[in-house]
């Protein structure tokens, strides 16, 4: 738990909120989309997982779309981007989200989501009390607090819940899979509550990000030697 509450809260969360305020928000979601691939990767190592030639297919089907979306439409973009050293915190802490998923699903601790989350948090809260103190005086006022409560209640409470029943209904490559579906989201949201004109790339990026997931979704895994399915582990 105090492993998973470092890895998840102290460093992966601290890591891309420190990275986000020195690249672009472009390159934050073309790196964070290599999460599924490291995922992979790191299954294959530590729960001997073969991933399936359709589950590859996916997720470069899947990146693909990505790329179409974030850099509207024009993926050659992608060759002209630059990059910095906040490129490379992003690197760091989308490995490290991947072997977090990954634990989850190696260490089944037995114990009610909600109780793992909040030893989770509260792990990590203690590990990133240290850099709390060291930083500059940030108190709270009218102009963050929406921005904190947000980062505090859905998106570093609710989303992980999620994220870990995920984990344990259907693994954490089919998981994972889901993370590239995040530039398609905000592309609808900001369509709908934005006003945002929808474009062409919107459509043709979305779609071919979505079919991308679903192929990968469907053909996951086709070797597992050591470990139980997730659907028997929840079983048991």
């Amino acid at each position: 738990l105090a492993s998973l509450g470092f890895l998840g809260v102290t460093c992966y969360q601290g890591i891309l909120y420190t990275a986000a305020e020195k690249t672009s928000a472009t390159n934050l979601g073309i790196i964070t989309a290599t999460i599924p691939l490291l995922t992979v990767v790191l299954s294959r190592i530590l729960l001997n997982e073969r991933p399936s030639l359709p589950f590859v297919f996916g997720f470069l089907l899947s990146l693909s779309g990505v790329i179409i979306l974030i850099e509207k439409g024009r993926p050659e973009a992608l060759f002209t981007q630059s990059f910095n050293f906040g490129d490379v915190l992003i690197i760091i802490a989308s490995g490290i989200y991947a072997l977090y998923g990954v634990l989850l699903q190696r260490w089944n601790l037995g114990l009610p989501l909600w109780k793992s989350l909040y030893l989770q948090s509260l792990f990590g809260m203690f590990f990133l009390v240290p850099f709390y103190l060291k930083g500059p005086p940030s108190p709270l006022n009218y102009d963050n607090l929406i921005g904190v409560l947000y980062a505090g209640v859905p998106a570093s409470t609710f989303a992980p819940y999620l994220w870990m029943t995920g984990v344990r209904l259907i693994g954490s490559n089919r998981t994972s899979s889901f993370m590239n579906l995040l530039p398609v989201l905000t592309a609808i949201i900001a369509i709908v509550i934005l006003r945002e004109s929808i474009c062409t790339y919107h459509i043709t990026g979305g779609a071919i990000t979505i079919c991308g997931v679903m192929i990968g979704h469907k053909w996951s895994v086709i070797k597992n030697d050591h470990y139980s399915s997730p659907s028997t582990v929840t079983s048991a």
